[in-house]
């Protein structure tokens, strides 16, 4: 009692007095760790569940704030934990005690402080972030993750200045991996920023404490500078000496009399539900998330009531939280959990554990055990499961490892070097650090305590660009390297990266289960799953049936449908290489067996030591008996390996195998069976099919091979040398390689909470992959290969297995069997598993095939080559418009998109508004109303579902398709049936066939090749009539039919034209792919394009370019001044005004003061089309304000001079020349002459008074007062030539014209830019904007005139080129050519929203002016040359050429400057830069003091 006191009398007494009437005593851990928590000290406490741990830590903060040694509103304690889940545990685990505390305080009318506890994880609202960075509060719980992100922003950052103790929870959890390293760094890193705080971390029993001490301790470094040195922080290790009290039994289900295809899961689960009925509360545990579901299902089944809830990672937080809180609170009897609750997540008192099948590791075991009897003195009573006879051996081996406290050791991972490329982005991204400094202070962090100043120096370089030479995107720089200063720091863009992609967890790119209707999460899904997944299937999840009714990009959207029995999803990768700690005990185990087995009361043995019951005691013996008589040999043990033939496969397949029983675990079978097929191509030169597993190595024999040869292959001596070898050609390589470089943030997302798909992370990893396995130093492929041989794989103890294998410490023994032994019956099936799901190499072949066979063939159908079933899947993805960019964008679009489809089945129509709603989410609500007022449902009984129709068709396809023997169906979208009945349609003489059979086949020019049953059952067209139907179009040769798909029916049906369509991309499919180039060569060559790189001199070359930039808006000042200069050299003014007194070329204004140049045969291309409400803001505020000047011009053969005007209108000049111009800009009105527009820029478009002498008359005879000449007279008019209305004409067009005008509007954008893509026609008028052209895009691809594909990388959604363009493309761009242009020029790309550009290039501003050479950017001249950034040294050779903006400025005919005035240069004072001396060549310079300018230099001879 007396400790008991001097113990809680470290506390406030009213802390005291709620602690023992709580909890009477304290535990001995917090006797024993209380006061060295009081005194300051490190600590790091182990202790079993349930001894109090998590209060241990934090009661002592809690009374430092109450008597206020920690003063509140700072966050002072920071607690770190692996599970998001475990951090809402602890938060309200903390808050209860807080409150009641509080209420004591209260009553005894103490103050108490205000102790806010807060959590910071990824599913923290926006709104909570905010609170506390305006409010941090006291206590802040995170994880490493969003620790790490903390440090990464100024405002996280401002949270942590203040930290006085860090407790890190459930330590033992990521010591062993490379989370445990993200942490560590972190927590070290918080000592920049707060100074030396108190550590304190909680652990299970593991063993060597001190490799965790020193772990979470690290290092104080002293003598700052070149040879600093480190002194390791002291952390003292507080260890229970309770003893966790294990109630195990090993259980194995009863034979029992049921049918024989009654299955083992349905045994258990039986057994499973009278166990949960018999206790109060009882959680189980499997292995694996189906299962995990299987389980839950069958036991709620077989209960008639929910019984039992599912709980894993891929269930939503919600989800999670209400099944834990429910068992808590009393109202569910059990969870069927995966390792989601193994770690301390208090759920309540638990009668019992049951785990399903053996878990992975001996602490996980304990771990998942240690849930029941959650309390101090409490037994933890724990059952495990076997469903096969072989699970009983690891489960009797964990039962006694459990007993014995027998766990595994932890390793912590050294230096990886993927983590330190994160640490180096997140440090430098916020501040400059000098490099020796940072290398330096990173050996703090007990990871990094040996990191190598060669490899620290890879990976910073790596970070710096020092492998961007193979133009790999993922490999431009990320940290920019000062060499002179020594110093790093990030660059732009470098910790968006971070946000993105950061982390330490491999991404596999889950999809999101959402709820149909609410997009509320449910869950998520493996990618491979989802491939596999259709529109309709009914998966289980959470104890509930879910209906799939779409599949987005980033989600599958499901409907919860009935209770009848599904298969649950299956995941992919949740095995894992066992240790060879647990393997070793499986090898004792079985060596005691094999010398124990005949003896009678070996079954007692079992039951007392390793806890099986008395059935699974004899099946075991019974199994282990088996195996012995069918291989006619000793078990396989730590002293005897088994090579077992095998001459048929599983279930009697033939072939002939080999399995080497050696039980060793995956970290040392990996590796052997790597060396293994490297050593047997080298010995034989062929490639073997190995499968290697936890228990055994498959080698699937092409010929005979005696055991001895087998085993000579591979040798201790040789195994590290045949394993490098081999490795990098593995998938399992590829795959650390993969999570490797997502650590390094070198494969990155492209947005925050996007789906980077798993499919495309591998693409972008086997590219990067092989773009550097010619670098001896790539720091992440050498991190690849530790990460293989130190952490994946136990070289070590293979090696010393090998060396007792050659001197026969190891025996060996050969059997032959006609089918799998019971040892081998489980690796045989996983072979087949893994032929099941490897992935398909495609064959490569050319074809020789003629464009003019294709007619011919497609009509021909002995000539006609089948199609691959995956080009038409790709074809038909693009004509229904559900590839990525191809969506309708507004409810007009949609509906015109029904209409031309004639009918859209229900799954594709839900699959069509997934696209719309992830490519358009804002606007998709009003999209899909406003389009279901025009759109409805027609059903019927032979149809196999819905079909979505627009509602002006309805009566044509009635009547063409099912006429009134069949009952039609009308519903909204919604399902609801409609009262309108269905209007007869009356048809025309002729339109039978016009009609009734065109509806057919324009349907059917939305799909590649479909049998005729798809078609019957999506239409629900009556036999007969489909097939008259389809005779006609068969016969007018519309539609053809045969064998047309590879794997397919011998009687599909597809359009001809698509099938056409089809030929010629599988033609085209079967020569080189084009190499999609960096986005950086995308100005070169549009400036190449546009005739940039080269310039003209005569009017008819400026006749060209001008053709070339038809019906582009641009400002009126630019065309003169910058675009039609950076074209032509030298420009006069001259040419511009001869082309337009010499042809028919006109100009047009627009809004914000542009104009468009274009001929009298385009102002078609300004017509908008029929029932548009399209008008420029102008003409919506203008339209009334020129009311007589409008009057005047009705008549569009109209001409008037200015003079003209003022004597017909009714006002002053000022207000003449206002109305004027503002007619101009609302495109009402234009001038003959470009001299009129030209002097309104010198004006600002406003006229001077003008004296009524020189006014003509209303009847055109001129009064005059004293005599002036012509020229006088001419030179007073504030406008030259005649004003006219341009003819555009409004006249209606119908589909088929403007469908043709439209093909017209794409062809001009591609003869101004050579490719189109949605960025690039932002600028544009609205007719050529994308919405407008996207459809006629389509058409014109389909038709083989323009090509579709990835011709640039980085730019999202879809890109067409043409021909001509294409061919440019496929001839290397000149990469030394230079050329300038001012930002706001066409071919410039200033301002285009995509990332890489808007990070690289200045904004879209008149003022600014760009240099390149050949890609690469030179020059950037700001506010007219008054900033200059140049990206060369000044000494470079084409220093002089690179100034040619400035000279420009000076020397154009049009607006030229009368100096440039340079303030700054590359952001420093240009007074003493060296770049003067190059302004001195060109220019007349004057130094100032802050400022240098530049005149033009005047030529005197």
């Amino acid at each position: 009692m007396k400790t008991m006191t001097t113990i809680t009398d470290l506390f406030h007494p009213l802390i005291k007095k709620w602690f023992l009437d709580s909890f009477s005593n304290p535990t001995d851990i917090q006797e024993l760790a209380w006061p060295l928590i009081a005194d300051k000290k490190n600590v790091l406490i182990t202790a079993p569940t349930g001894s109090g741990k998590t209060l241990t830590a934090f009661l002592w903060f809690i009374n430092q704030f109450v008597t206020k040694n920690l003063p509140t509103g700072l966050t002072r304690v920071l607690y770190v934990s692996p599970l998001k889940a475990l951090n809402n545990d602890i938060k309200r685990n903390l808050n209860q005690p807080l409150r009641e505390i509080k209420s004591i305080f209260e009553a005894n009318e103490e103050t108490f402080p205000d102790i806010r506890v807060m959590t910071r994880s990824g599913d923290t609202s926006q709104g909570d972030r905010r609170k506390m960075i305006r409010h941090p509060p006291e206590i802040l719980i995170t994880t490493p993750e969003s620790l790490n992100l903390l440090l990464s922003s100024k405002s996280g950052k401002e949270m942590l200045y203040n930290i006085s103790a860090v407790i890190l929870d459930e330590i033992h959890a990521v010591v062993g991996n490379k989370r445990g390293v993200h942490l560590i760094t972190a927590v070290d890193r918080l000592v920049n920023l707060s100074g030396e705080f108190q550590r304190i971390s909680l652990s299970a029993t593991v063993k060597k404490l001190d490799l965790v001490a020193q772990f979470v301790g690290g290092y104080r470094m002293h003598n700052k500078g070149a040879h600093p040195r480190y002194t390791a922080r002291h952390v003292e290790i507080v260890k229970s000496s309770i003893q966790k009290n294990y109630k195990i039994c090993v259980r194995f289900p009863e034979r029992s009399e049921e049918p024989a295809d009654t299955s083992v899961w349905d045994s258990l689960a039986k057994e499973f539900k009278d166990s949960v009925e018999k206790n109060r509360s009882t959680l189980l545990f499997t292995n694996g998330r189906r299962l995990c579901e299987k389980m839950t299902y069958k036991i709620n089944k077989l209960s008639g009531s929910p019984l039992a809830y599912s709980h894993h990672g891929s269930l939503s937080k919600q989800l999670r939280q209400n099944v834990e809180q429910s068992l808590k609170n009393g109202e569910l009897k059990a969870i069927v959990a995966t390792s989601s609750l193994e770690m301390g997540i208090d759920i309540g008192n638990l009668d019992e554990v049951i785990l399903i099948q053996s878990p992975p590791s001996v602490s996980s075991a304990v771990q998942r055990i240690g849930r029941a009897g959650h309390h101090v003195n409490m037994e933890s009573r724990g059952t495990l499961y076997s469903a096969n006879p072989q699970d009983l051996i690891p489960s009797a081996v964990l039962a006694k490892a459990i007993d014995d406290q027998d766990i595994e050791p932890l390793h912590p991972i050294q230096c990886p070097l993927d983590v330190l490329a994160q640490i180096l982005i997140s440090m430098t991204g916020l501040e400059t650090w000098d490099m020796d400094e940072l290398y330096n202070f990173l050996k703090t962090s007990y990871p990094y305590r040996n990191l190598s100043r060669q490899h620290y120096d890879l990976v910073l370089n790596m970070l710096a660009g020092r492998y961007s030479d193979t133009r790999i995107r993922e490999l431009k720089p990320r940290i920019s390297i000062d060499r002179l200063d020594n110093t790093a720091q990030g660059k732009k863009g470098a910790l968006l990266a971070l946000y993105t992609s950061g982390g330490t967890i491999p991404d596999r790119g889950y999809f999101q289960l959402r709820h149909h209707e609410t997009h509320a999460r449910i869950g998520e899904l493996d990618e491979e799953y989802v491939w596999e997944a259709k529109i309709g299937q009914i998966a289980t999840l959470g104890t509930q049936n879910w209906k799939i009714m779409q599949i987005t990009h980033n989600d599958v959207l499901v409907v919860p449908v009935g209770n009848s029995l599904m298969e649950a999803p299956f995941w992919i990768g949740e095995g894992m290489n066992r240790d060879y700690h647990f393997s070793r005990l499986i090898l004792l185990f079985l060596e005691r067996a094999d010398s124990k087995l005949k003896q009678p009361d070996f079954d007692k043995v079992l039951e007392k030591e390793f806890h099986l019951d008395t059935n699974a005691a004899k099946e075991l013996i019974r199994f282990l008996k088996r195996q012995k008589k069918v291989t006619g040999s000793d078990l396989p043990h730590l002293h005897h390996i088994l090579l077992e033939y095998v001459r048929s496969g599983p279930d009697g397949s033939p072939g002939s195998m080999l399995v080497i029983h050696t039980l060793w675990g995956g970290q040392l079978n990996r590796p052997y069976s790597l060396a293994l097929e490297a050593a047997w191509e080298q010995r034989f030169g062929e490639k073997p099919e190995i499968f290697p597993g936890n228990d055994a190595i498959v080698i699937q024999l092409p010929h005979k091979i005696e055991p001895e040869e087998i085993l000579s292959l591979v040798t201790s001596a040789n195994v590290e040398t045949l394993l490098k070898k081999q490795l990098e050609k593995t998938g399992f390589f590829s795959a650390r390689f993969r999570e490797c470089a997502g650590r390094a943030l070198l494969v990155t997302k492209n947005k925050i909470n996007h789906r980077m798909p798993l499919w495309m992370t591998r693409l972008k990893s086997k590219k990067l992959l092989e773009n550097i396995l010619g670098y001896e130093d790539f720091p992440i492929l050498l991190e690849t290969w530790r990460t293989c041989l130190q952490d994946e794989f136990n070289l070590k103890q293979l090696q010393n297995n090998l060396d007792q294998l050659e001197s026969g410490a190891i025996a060996w023994t050969a059997s032959f069997t006609e089918r799998p032994s019971p040892f081998a019956a489980s690796m045989a099936w996983n072979q087949i598993n893994q032929y099941m799901y490897q992935e398909d190499q495609g064959a490569s072949s050319s074809s020789l095939l003629g464009t003019n066979l294709i007619k011919d063939v497609v009509f021909s159908e002995n000539l006609r080559p089948a199609i691959s079933l995956a080009l038409v899947k790709e074809f038909e993805i693009k004509c229904q418009r559900l590839a990525p960019g191809y969506a309708p964008q507004s409810p007009r679009d949609l509906i015109d998109w029904v209409k031309e489809r004639i009918v859209i089945p229900y799954g594709e129509w839900k699959v069509l508004l997934g696209k719309i709603e992830l490519e358009n989410p804002k606007a998709f609500e009003q999209i899909k109303d406003l389009a279901s007022i025009k759109l409805a449902c027609i059903t019927h009984e032979s149809l196999e579902g819905p079909l979505v129709v627009s509602l002006e068709l309805i009566s044509k396809i009635y009547n063409a398709w099912y006429g009134s023997k069949q009952t039609i169906l009308l519903k909204n979208l919604a399902g609801e049936p409609l009262s309108e009945k269905i209007p007869v349609h009356v048809k025309h003489q002729g339109e039978e066939q016009e009609n009734d059979f065109s509806l057919l086949g324009q349907w059917l020019q939305f799909y590649g090749p479909r049998n005729i049953d798809f078609i019957k059952t999506t239409l629900g067209i009556e036999n007969n009539h489909l097939g008259l139907l389809l005779n006609y179009l068969i016969e007018a040769r519309q539609v053809i039919s045969g064998k047309l798909v590879k794997i397919g029916h011998d009687h599909d049906v597809c359009d001809s034209e698509n099938f056409e369509i089809l030929l010629r991309l599988s033609r085209s499919r079967a020569v080189p792919r084009f190499q999609a180039l960096d986005i950086q060569y995308l100005p070169l060559f549009i400036a190449n394009y546009q005739g940039l790189l080269k310039k003209q001199d005569s009017i008819d070359d400026l006749f060209e370019r001008i053709e070339q930039l038809i019906c582009l808006p641009l400002a009126a000042e630019a065309w003169e001044s910058d675009v039609l200069p950076a074209r032509i050299g030298p420009y006069h003014t001259s040419f511009l005004d001869t082309i337009m007194q010499e042809g028919d070329l006109q100009w047009l204004g627009h809004e914000k003061k542009k104009i468009t140049f274009c001929f009298k045969s385009d102002l078609d291309f300004f017509q908008y089309p029929l029932g548009s409400n399209t008008k420029s803001n102008n003409e919506k505020k203008n339209d009334n304000d020129n009311p007589d000047l409008e009057n005047i011009f009705k008549d569009t053969r109209a001409r008037y001079d200015f003079a003209g005007l003022l004597g017909i209108a009714d006002c002053d000049s000022n207000k003449l020349s206002e109305k004027i111009w503002n007619m101009v800009w609302n495109t009402k009105l234009s001038n003959e002459t470009f001299s009129a527009l030209r002097k309104g820029i010198e004006t600002g478009f406003k006229a001077p008074e003008i004296s009524k002498a020189v006014t003509p008359s209303r009847f055109g005879r001129r009064q005059t007062r004293g005599k002036k000449s012509f020229t006088q007279w001419r030179g007073s008019l504030p406008f030259a030539g005649h004003w006219f209305k341009p003819d555009i004409s409004k006249d209606s067009m119908d589909f088929i014209e403007m469908e043709e005008l439209n093909k017209d509007r794409v062809r001009l954008l591609l003869d101004r830019y050579g490719i189109l893509f949605r960025e690039l026609v932002l600028r544009e008028l609205p007719q050529f904007k994308w919405q407008s052209i996207f459809r006629s895009l389509r058409l014109m691809e389909l038709a083989g005139e323009i090509l579709a594909g990835l011709f640039f990388k980085e730019i999202p959604g879809p890109q067409f080129i043409s021909q001509k363009a294409f061919r440019k493309l496929q001839v290397k761009l000149p990469e030394d050519v230079i050329y300038f242009m001012n930002a706001t020029d066409p071919a410039s790309l200033c301002g285009i929203p995509i990332a890489p550009l808007k990070q690289s290039l200045p904004k879209r501003l008149s003022n600014t002016h760009l240099v390149y050479k050949g890609k690469d950017l030179k020059l950037v001249s700001m506010k007219n040359g008054k900033e200059l950034l140049i990206h060369a040294n000044p000494d470079d050779e084409h220093i002089i050429e690179y100034l040619a903006p400035l000279k420009h400025l000076l020397n154009r005919q049009f607006k030229p400057l009368k100096k440039i005035t340079i303030e700054k240069i590359n952001g420093e004072s240009p007074r003493k830069n060296p770049y003067v001396n190059a302004f001195k060549t060109v220019f007349n310079v004057l130094v100032e003091y802050k400022k240098v300018i530049l005149y033009r230099k005047m030529d005197f001879e």
